[in-house]
Formats: structure tokens, C-alpha cells, sequence
């Protein structure tokens, strides 16, 4: 990553990113809240707005680099989308080792009896939404367009801290955590 981005173009490119996170998952919510009032069903839901989700923040992406920043995604740290094994793997077994740690360390399972539509919608909600969507956006906006910008701006160290920061802040707002909490 040779070429610097001027501040301007640099805090232009972080608001673009957090602009493109909110109106790419408002924009999914509020088609998913449609669909669900046309009486599809909520796990069919789930997996459209994952969908929508992920796809306006990839073309969004691609908007803010190639018209906004004039750099290539590439540069930006967004390469061509893969999926190797080993991700797979870790995918089902780090979720099962939590389980097994939490087992270990005393817990014990609470069961809510929901109906097989509500557990669909909630399978669903976790691993099309949070677990594919979620994740993949939040590495796009955060670890690509923000981390890409900073670098560019200001080097590698602190590239790797202030989106980090900015991630966590983003997920503490609008939670009522005391400070050790936010910590």
C-alpha cells in the first residue's frame, strides 16, 4: 500500500464505511420486516436479509473504493471472497468447545420449547445473519474500508488499533454496561 489518502479522503472513506454498515443493514431489516408482515415465514426471512445485507455492503464497498478513494479493493485489503477448510472446521468446532467449556465450567442447558418455525427462525437468524452476514460485513467495513484508510493515512500500528476501538465502541452504544462491562 504505497500510495498515501489525504486526511480528507481518509475520514471520508471511514464515514463512507459506517454509512454503508447502516444503510446496508437497515436496508435488509427493513426487507426482511416487509416480507415477514407478507406472511413469509421468519427463517425464509432470515436468510434474504442475511443475503441483502452482505451483497449492498459488498457493492457498497466497491462504490466507496472505486468512485470515493480511487483505489482498487484489492488495496483496500477486500480480495475475492474464498472459503478454505479449515475455516469450515473452525466454524463448527470453536461454537462446540464454547459449549463444552461452558458444560465444564458449571453451566447447564435452559430449554424454552419453541415452536419448529421459532427454532427455524432462530438457526436461521444465527447462522445466515450473525454468523455469515455479521461477520463478513463487519471485516468489510471494519478490517477493509476503515483499517485500508487508516493505513494508507496514517501506517500500520495505528491502522490496527482505531478500527479495533471503533468496533468495540460500536457495540457497546445503546448497551446500559458499567464500565468494567465495557471493558
Amino acid at each position: 500500500m504505497n500510495r498515501k489518502l489525504s486526511t480528507p479522503k481518509t475520514i471520508s472513506g471511514i464515514v463512507a464505511a459506517l454509512l454503508v454498515l447502516i444503510a446496508a443493514q437497515s436496508s435488509a431489516l427493513v426487507a426482511g420486516e416487509i416480507l415477514l408482515r407478507q406472511g413469509i415465514p421468519g427463517a425464509i426471512c432470515n436468510v434474504i436479509i442475511g443475503v441483502i445485507y452482505a451483497a449492498l455492503v459488498c457493492g457498497l464497498a466497491a462504490l466507496v473504493c472505486g468512485k470515493l478513494l480511487k483505489v482498487s479493493m484489492r488495496k483496500m485489503r477486500l480480495p475475492g471472497f474464498s472459503v478454505r477448510p479449515i475455516w469450515l472446521a473452525a466454524a463448527v468446532f470453536m461454537p462446540l468447545l464454547l459449549l463444552c467449556c461452558c458444560r465444564i465450567a458449571g453451566g447447564h442447558w435452559e430449554r424454552n420449547f419453541p415452536t419448529a418455525g421459532e427454532a427455524w427462525a432462530i438457526v436461521t437468524g444465527a447462522v445466515v445473519f450473525y454468523g455469515f452476514a455479521a461477520g463478513l460485513v463487519e471485516e468489510i467495513v471494519f478490517r477493509g474500508l476503515i483499517m485500508g484508510c487508516l493505513e494508507k493515512r496514517l501506517g500500520v500500528p495505528t491502522a490496527v488499533l482505531l478500527p479495533s476501538l471503533l468496533f468495540g465502541a460500536v457495540h457497546i452504544i445503546g448497551n446500559d454496561l458499567d464500565p468494567v462491562s465495557a471493558l
